[in-house]
């Protein structure tokens, strides 16, 4: 996937937003961020899920990692998705934002 492929996804989500935050692309829904690309580095992209979800992500995605002592947050190495893998966890990470709220 690219990221213009990824920007438009998000974009895609009701109420979804971007803005620039120190060098990194990130998307929210009201005021809370569910994705941002170029986080940790360029290339990947980093979600934040309900951690009660987020080892079925990793266990059917194999490119979706979580991160150490984050729970609920996950990154993806935008190169090997596709956006059908992608999508399910970009919602899940915009509902989980939008229940926040």
């Amino acid at each position: 996937m690219t990221p213009e492929a990824f920007r438009k996804l998000v974009l895609s989500f009701p109420r979804a937003r971007e803005r620039e935050v120190l060098g990194t692309r990130e998307y929210r829904v009201r005021d809370r961020a569910f994705a941002t690309w170029g986080w940790p580095q360029d290339g990947w992209i980093t979600v934040k899920v309900p951690a009660s979800e987020q080892e079925a992500f990793i266990r059917r995605y194999a490119a979706c990692q979580s991160i150490p002592g984050r729970p609920g947050v996950m990154r993806l190495y935008l190169a090997d998705v596709e956006e059908n893998d992608i999508r399910p966890v970009v919602d899940a990470a915009w509902k989980l934002a939008v229940a926040l709220d």
